[in-house]
């Protein structure tokens, strides 16, 4: 699941490691999403460190969360509050790199268990993790949930729940 929107989000500006808190289009996100979240087994959640994940998991289920700093959004260095302009490679100065950022989202899939977990992070988390799995590039919208689903050995797909 991706965190509900926050008010930088709905602006379309980087917000990575920033902490911001949703705004209430995030909180009502987050409530829809948990009607979804009640219909599923969920044993495990992981999120990321940032408020906006935190709040997310504390409107959509009272499951106590394993925090990971790998999940937690791409450091945008100098773009990091600015308007997202069209990316280009290293376009990121003084952030992380997307070898290293990609290796950290790694690193946190590793320790994860995804069978019945639900994982809050973000935009970027969610597609690097998406490519590290083999799917390509996908996006998912604020509030949104989505399944992965090993069909066979290391071959996923992924399913809209909302």
């Amino acid at each position: 699941m991706r965190h509900g929107q926050t008010e930088l989000n709905k602006m379309n500006r980087y917000t990575g490691n920033l902490d911001y808190a949703l705004n209430k289009e995030g909180i009502k996100q987050c409530l829809e999403a948990k009607k979804i979240v009640e219909t599923l087994n969920i044993k495990t959640v992981y999120s990321s460190t940032l408020l906006r994940a935190k709040q997310s998991v504390s409107l959509v289920t009272d499951i106590k969360p394993v925090y990971l700093k790998g999940l937690e959004e791409r450091d945008f260095g100098n773009m990091t509050g600015k308007i997202k302009p069209r990316y280009f490679k290293n376009f990121f100065q003084n952030g992380e790199s997307n070898y290293l950022f990609r290796t950290r989202a790694k690193r946190a899939l590793l320790k994860m268990v995804l069978n019945d977990s639900l994982v809050v992070s973000h935009s970027r988390v969610y597609k690097a993790i998406c490519e590290l799995l083999g799917l390509g590039k996908t996006k998912i919208q604020n509030g949104e949930i989505v399944k992965f689903c090993e069909i066979s050995k290391n071959n996923w797909q992924i399913t809209k729940e909302i």
